[in-house]
């Protein structure tokens, strides 16, 4: 079972939260626990860097998806796609938007996983919007596959890898 938790920040959830998704983060957090129970394998997918996120709540972020019963997680770049209500907002406040070079985004991308719990798997980094799609944003110029090997060669460099700073949380 997929669950799209896109937003577990208060100040993301303006954007991409219960009135947009349907659903807040404690109704996925229930779905997801529900469904964990039940035997069912669950997964979710997480964007980084929607608007009125810094690093510091990103990071923070990763001990709530630590505390879900996920075996897997898929994490998306924020990407602005022409003739969205996200694009849209941009247009109107650009200044609440980061919107992070591929370089900056696998540093993101390093702290996150260095932070994620060592046994759930990692099945996706980015994502790809077909080319013309994209509002302003140059992501269409890199592929997910050079990402991956780009994330590998900085993981290695820095000699890092997933959970090495994991703490279980207490219960």
């Amino acid at each position: 079972m997929w669950r799209s938790n896109t937003a577990s920040n208060p100040p993301a959830t303006k954007h991409c939260g219960p009135s947009r998704r349907g659903h807040d983060f404690a109704a996925a957090r229930q779905a997801i626990a529900a469904s964990a129970a039940r035997g069912l394998h669950v997964g979710a997918h997480f964007i980084l860097g929607l608007p009125g996120e810094d690093d510091e709540m990103l990071l923070r972020q990763v001990e709530r998806i630590n505390a879900l019963p996920l075996e897997t997680v898929k994490f998306h770049q924020l990407q602005l796609v022409r003739g969205t209500a996200l694009a849209a907002q941009y247009d109107a406040e650009p200044g609440r938007f980061r919107l992070r070079t591929s370089e900056e985004y696998l540093s993101l991308v390093v702290e996150v996983l260095r932070r994620l719990r060592p046994d759930m798997a990692v099945e996706r980094i980015a994502s790809e919007v077909p080319m013309g799609f994209h509002h302003l944003t140059q992501w269409h110029l890199t592929r997910v596959s050079t990402l991956w090997s780009l994330l590998e060669k900085r993981l290695t460099a820095r000699n890092a890898y997933q959970g090495e700073i994991f703490i279980p949380l207490r219960r």
